[in-house]
């Protein structure tokens, strides 16, 4: 999916509710939004997943708010269907900001609370962060022998 010499890169959502159940996965790959790969190669992709292509990959309000209408909306929707009357009530790890309102409307208008984690205690509410992106970057720099520089640990 990538031009010879151009890095490939992509963001992966993954989210556990606190019963332990994964939502649908979210990957962001490195396009053109609405381009070649996101018409002609995700539509292939397995239909458990969401996918959405991002100029650099990364997680921008664009991104977050098609997050919302198409992984968070159909959990939103299956939680509802499974605990009727039961208000999800989503871990947001960002900090408040400009493009954060439109993100934070939208999960609102879906009858959701949005809880922001205090500054320094997002490690304690992320989990798949520590236990699963960790370990997976560890892999990938060791089949690759490098890992982006942007990479967090």
């Amino acid at each position: 999916m990538h031009a010879v010499g151009e890095k490939m890169r992509a963001t992966l959502f993954v989210a556990i509710d606190k019963s332990g159940e994964m939502m649908s996965p979210f990957l962001v790959f490195k396009g053109t939004p609405n381009g070649r790969i996101e018409k002609k190669e995700l539509v292939t992709f397995s239909k458990d997943a969401f996918y959405c292509c991002q100029k650099n990959a990364w997680c921008d309000e664009k991104v977050m708010i098609h997050w919302i209408d198409t992984a968070f909306k159909a959990w939103v929707q299956m939680r509802r269907a499974q605990y009727p009357g039961v208000t999800p009530l989503p871990c947001h790890g960002c900090s408040h900001s400009a493009f954060l309102r439109s993100v934070v409307n939208r999960i609102e208008n879906m009858g959701c609370d949005v809880l922001f984690i205090p500054a320094g205690c997002t490690y304690l509410c992320q989990p798949v962060d520590v236990g699963m992106n960790r370990p997976l970057k560890r892999g990938a720099q060791n089949s690759s022998g490098s890992v982006d520089e942007g990479a967090r640990y």
